[in-house]
C-alpha cells in the first residue's frame, strides 16, 4: 500500500507513485480498500503495520540523506532494492540511480566504483549485482 491517504480517508494526496524497477504492481480502488479494512480487522492491522514500517523507513532515509556519503546512500538504496527483486541483480541505470539519490550521474559512477573496490557490488551495463549484503 503506497497511499496512506486512503487509510486516513483524506480526499486527496500530495504524493505520486511510480515503480523504480521492473516488476508487477497491483491496485485497488480506495473505496474497496476501505471496505476491506472495515470488514476484516486483520487486514486493517496489516495496513497499520505497513504504515508504521513505511514511516520508519522514511525517517531513516531522511536521516541518511542528510548525513551519509553518496556511497553509503547508494549502498542503502541498493539493499532496499535487493530486498524486493529476485536474484542478486538490480536492473537499473546510473541515470535512474542518480535520480533516486538526488545526485549527478558521475557521482553514482564514483560511488559504485567505491563499492566495487570493496567487493560489495558488481556493476554492469544496466544493472548492479549485490555481492556482499553484510559488507
Amino acid at each position: 500500500m503506497v497511499n496512506l491517504a486512503v487509510l486516513l480517508r483524506a480526499d486527496s494526496t500530495f504524493t505520486d507513485c511510480f515503480m523504480q524497477l521492473a516488476g508487477t504492481g497491483h491496485s485497488i480502488e480506495a473505496e474497496q480498500m476501505i471496505g476491506l479494512m472495515e470488514a476484516r480487522p486483520a487486514i486493517m492491522r496489516l495496513v497499520l503495520l505497513h504504515a508504521y514500517v513505511t514511516l520508519a523507513q522514511t525517517a531513516a532515509t531522511a536521516f541518511t540523506n542528510g548525513r551519509a556519503s553518496v556511497s553509503a546512500r547508494l549502498a542503502r538504496w541498493l539493499l532496499m532494492c535487493h530486498d524486493r527483486v529476485d536474484g542478486d541483480a538490480v536492473e537499473i541505470t546510473h541515470e535512474s540511480i542518480a535520480g533516486m539519490l538526488g545526485v549527478r550521474r558521475p557521482g553514482v559512477t564514483t560511488a559504485l566504483g567505491d563499492l566495487e573496490r570493496l567487493g560489495l557490488v558488481a556493476p554492469r551495463r544496466g544493472a548492479v549485482a549485490v555481492m556482499d549484503r553484510g559488507g
